[in-house]
């Protein structure tokens, strides 16, 4: 690889926030590797909105990175990896990694019983990516995915270890308890920041809580650096080139130690945040306060910066620039609805 393609930045997309654990597993892994951030605030939520909608929003996410020079593209978001990842496969030609076909190895390597649990977005649920993931693998798997919509914005509200937050995971894991699951997806990139409450569901039980984030920061490593799959080699390596590496038992404190408890900071983070590794930058289509206040629990660190993007730089506003040109009668709104 050439020097200047290793300095070349990777590129990571999200709806918003969610993606910023990915982030910050891609800066332990990998502490040396510059990061374009794009979080896609203008219209989060993805995982209420239809397939073909999201598509759109991933490809349009996708133009805006390589306008920034990445060599490769991490599709944070579960939902858009879900529905998304083939179409930019087929669209683009650097490599373009998703978060559900790394978890899904995580979660097979991991399973004893063969029964497992995904919980992520609507979006992400009902288009079954990971359960067709995970049976291309393991054929015999009883999995069980469970919809958690309500997870999201109790991450971003900070409510970690709170009352409320503990009863709503009780009422959406409950029945993955009462199957009997011996390992559970964390299907949104949200979900790690409610660890513990998640854990506290199956106390006493050995289920495992598989971090699709530190799974594709893994994965990238690999792609990159491909020495990094070998013993010893590189930040966090342990010797075991078995997903299962990064999926730690339910109330331990992070996956596979890819990345700190929410609200602490790594000594990767430390490093990039003193300017001794890889730059990160963080860009936003919408409220860029909010970002950089919310994002520093996700990323376990301050964010110093968020660059909001002015509208007539993205590829969305383009096409509907294209689309007013077009001789349409007038009013017609021909925007694929929501879900």
């Amino acid at each position: 690889m050439s020097d200047r393609r290793a300095r070349a930045p990777i590129g990571v997309f999200d709806s918003g926030i969610g993606g910023l654990t990915v982030v910050r597993a891609l800066s332990h892994r990998l502490p040396g590797a510059n990061i374009v951030y794009f979080g896609d605030t203008a219209r989060v939520p993805y995982g209420t909105k239809s397939a073909a909608t999201v598509r759109r929003f991933s490809v349009e996410n996708t133009h805006f990175l390589l306008n920034q020079g990445v060599q490769l593209v991490v599709i944070a978001c579960n939902t858009s990896s879900a529905v998304a990842l083939d179409t930019l496969r087929r669209q683009f030609e650097i490599p373009i990694l998703g978060v559900v076909e790394p978890g899904a190895r995580a979660a097979v390597a991991a399973t004893r019983s063969g029964r497992i649990g995904v919980i992520g977005t609507y979006g992400t649920v009902a288009s079954g990516s990971y359960e067709q993931a995970i049976r291309s693998l393991l054929p015999s798997a009883e999995v069980i995915a469970v919809a958690c919509p309500l997870f999201v914005p109790l991450a971003e509200e900070g409510w970690i270890d709170h009352p409320v937050t503990r009863a709503v995971a009780e009422e959406y894991l409950a029945p993955l308890r009462d199957a009997r699951i011996d390992t559970l997806v964390l299907g949104c990139t949200h979900y790690p920041v409610l660890r513990g409450d998640i854990a506290s569901v199956f106390a006493g039980e050995p289920v495992v809580l598989v971090d699709s984030a530190a799974e594709v920061a893994r994965e990238v490593a690999v792609h990159l650096v491909p020495e990094a799959a070998l013993p010893g080699a590189g930040p966090g390596a342990k010797g075991d080139a078995s997903p299962a590496g990064d999926a730690s038992p339910a109330g331990e404190a992070s996956a596979g130690g890819e990345a700190s408890p929410a609200g602490e900071t790594s000594a990767a983070g430390e490093a990039t945040a003193a300017g001794e590794a890889g730059a990160c930058r963080f860009y936003v289509s919408d409220i860029p306060g909010r970002f950089r206040e919310v994002g520093s629990r996700f990323l376990g660190r301050p964010l110093a910066a968020v660059e909001l993007v002015d509208q007539t730089d993205l590829p969305w506003f383009e096409r509907e620039l294209a689309a007013a040109g077009r001789a349409e009668p007038a009013g017609e709104d021909t925007r694929e609805p929501a879900e």
